[in-house]
């Protein structure tokens, strides 16, 4: 069960300054009660630049410049923190008596949430009457706290135990170019080419 406060606040100054500010709350239950409750806050802010430079340009439509961090976090199912014993069926049973297994799977009562941050940069440009664009985007994102199952020695009576561990980082570029080279009234073939790499790496374990 998750509770959530969420509040966002926007600004713009003559038509080419623009933020955006937000923050969020998420209170949940599938997390320890000193942990439950996580805070995350994000901020973009884009500059368009042709109001400045040719506010009145033929050549020049739109150009426009921006960047964005955020954070997002994440809990985890129900269930996660405190041991639960399995029940066999009568068919499994022993000497007709029922029988409690233990999960192979160690919980963890202080299990924290992921935190993901990002940050994204990039800039939008058209020109000649809308007829050539492009829109060119950098991207770092790096996560932390991941939940997983961390392998143990079975001299513990266990083969896993859930904790929050390691950190991934994912960067890459996105990049697309297009145009118009035919439009005759109702008729218009637009074309674009796209253009992505990504780069994923386990920075600690």
């Amino acid at each position: 069960k998750i509770h959530s406060l969420y509040g966002t606040l926007q600004f713009a100054y003559n038509n080419f300054l623009y933020l955006d500010i937000s923050g969020r709350n998420d209170w949940s239950s599938t997390l320890p009660e000193d942990n439950w409750s996580y805070f995350y806050p994000s901020v973009s802010l884009s500059f368009v630049v042709s109001e400045i430079l040719a506010p009145n340009s033929n050549i020049l439509n739109f150009a426009k410049v921006r960047g964005s961090w955020a954070q997002v976090g994440s809990d985890t199912g129900p269930y996660q923190l405190d041991i639960a014993y399995n029940l066999s069926s009568t068919a499994g049973s022993y000497l007709g008596l029922n029988m409690l297994s233990k999960p192979s799977t160690k919980l963890n009562p202080d299990l924290k949430p992921e935190i993901t941050s990002s940050i994204e940069a990039g800039f939008e440009v058209r020109l000649f009457d809308n007829k050539l664009w492009g829109d060119f985007s950098f991207y770092d994102i790096k996560s932390t706290d991941l939940i997983m199952n961390v392998p143990v020695s079975p001299s513990t009576g266990y083969s896993y135990f859930r904790d929050n561990v390691g950190e991934l980082n994912n960067k890459g570029i996105e990049f697309v170019l297009g145009g118009t080279p035919l439009q005759m009234g109702d008729l218009q073939w637009d074309v674009s080419l796209n253009f992505s790499k990504n780069k994923n790496t386990l920075v600690e374990l």
